[in-house]
């Protein structure tokens, strides 16, 4: 009668199984090294929004204030922008006084580890990221303002 023939196409169930193996370690090799790619990403624009903002709150400082006022702080002063996604900074504000009571200001000290009060830059600035937005505080030196008008 009908003689059966047995047809060598495709796979074995075997053989898919291993591919599939395959491409589950490479996966769990693949997503923690991205994972941390992307936290330490994260990291790196913080901290160069944080030399920014130092920069644009200097910059501000020194054509509103006088020497007089600077001088008359403690030793530093603190400075506050928030910035987006795109780059672009809002918000910019700084306080003469020894802490931080502005209300409006999201961040409002240098944490001493990270968590979630702000991630620390160094002894000179921290921020918060929510969403896409990052907060950043930045505490600059009277010297380092003196300094700089000259």
């Amino acid at each position: 009668m009908l003689k059966r023939i047995r047809s060598k196409k495709g796979f074995t169930l075997a053989e898919l199984l291993i591919v599939v193996a395959i491409i589950a370690v490479l996966t769990a090799i693949a997503v923690p090294l991205f994972v941390g790619a992307l936290g330490d990403a994260e990291k790196r624009v913080g901290e160069a929004n944080c030399r920014a903002v130092r920069g644009l709150v200097i910059g501000q400082i020194m054509v509103k204030e006088t020497a007089d006022n600077i001088t008359k702080n403690k030793d530093h002063i603190w400075g506050y922008a928030e910035v987006n996604a795109n780059g672009e900074v809002s918000n910019i504000a700084y306080s003469l006084k020894e802490t931080v009571d502005d209300s409006t200001w999201k961040i409002k000290s240098i944490p001493a580890e990270e968590g979630n009060d702000g991630v620390p830059v160094g002894t000179t600035g921290a921020y918060k990221k929510e969403g896409t937005t990052y907060y950043v505080i930045v505490k600059i030196g009277v010297s380092e303002l003196m300094s700089a008008g000259e």
